[in-house]
């Protein structure tokens, strides 16, 4: 499992649902496994006042791969298009699964409580959004925008279709987040829009931090794919 940065912008815009679901009930109504695999690098330059000799070159640790699986349970939908999630964590160099709850907005909006669920979870989730994609066929050069504020913090993410399969597309999503620091989201994932869930996704998160006497660069690369499906039969064992 990666620690690190959870940016707030990516999961602060609350999809409050605006009534219950027809028929609250323990078993979810979906559920979707991915293995995931996630890196983190982070890269120090600090200088001394005004530069000179005794400026320290950068700084760089590899923090290792991280892998497990995430278990995504759909427990409920909402009349506003809300849904209501439940998340397992299951990594490998941890004894014991982290459960999480939260929701997915229409738009693809993820609300967890801050400092939960991985960054890998958070690239994921968004493409179970009941209305992620805007209506008419998706084809290859539509592209669209989602455009969230939170305090002083701006998050403007643009989804490219880039290809096309008979049951999938393939979507770019860039991500600049303006805030106290920099920050980009950059991927691909395969998804499909007829049962609203991602293939598979590689994406890379960087975030860029100023300081007075240098600056921190982190570095996560984010893989996941899609081992079973209870909506889908033919989903990868």
């Amino acid at each position: 499992m990666i620690t690190g940065i959870l940016v707030a912008a990516l999961i602060a815009a609350s999809p409050t649902p605006t009534s219950a679901p027809a028929s609250p009930s323990t078993t979810p109504l979906r559920e979707v496994v991915y293995k995931v695999m996630t890196s983190e690098r982070i890269d120090d330059i600090t200088e001394s006042f005004g530069g000179g000799p005794a400026a320290k070159p950068p700084d760089s640790t590899d923090m290792g791969i991280g892998d497990g699986t995430v278990t995504v349970d759909v427990m409920a939908k909402f009349e506003d298009g809300v849904l209501g999630v439940k998340v397992t964590e299951k990594w490998k160099d941890s004894a014991l699964p982290l459960h999480f709850t939260g929701a997915v907005a229409p738009d693809g909006t993820v609300e967890f409580p801050l400092n939960t669920i991985d960054p890998v979870t958070i690239e994921l989730l968004p493409y179970f959004a009941t209305h992620l994609a805007p209506d008419g066929a998706l084809v290859s050069g539509v592209h669209w925008d989602v455009d969230k504020e939170s305090g002083k913090t701006d998050v403007v993410t643009t989804y490219t279709v880039t290809a096309k399969t008979d049951n999938s597309v393939t979507l770019r999503k860039d991500t600049t987040i303006k805030a106290l620091g920099s920050e980009t989201v950059n991927g691909a994932i395969v998804y499909d829009p007829s049962l609203l869930v991602p293939i598979s996704g590689q994406v890379r998160v960087r975030r860029t931090d100023m300081y007075s006497n240098g600056q921190a660069t982190r570095t996560i690369d984010l893989k996941f794919v899609r081992q079973s499906d209870t909506f889908d039969a033919t989903a990868a064992p």
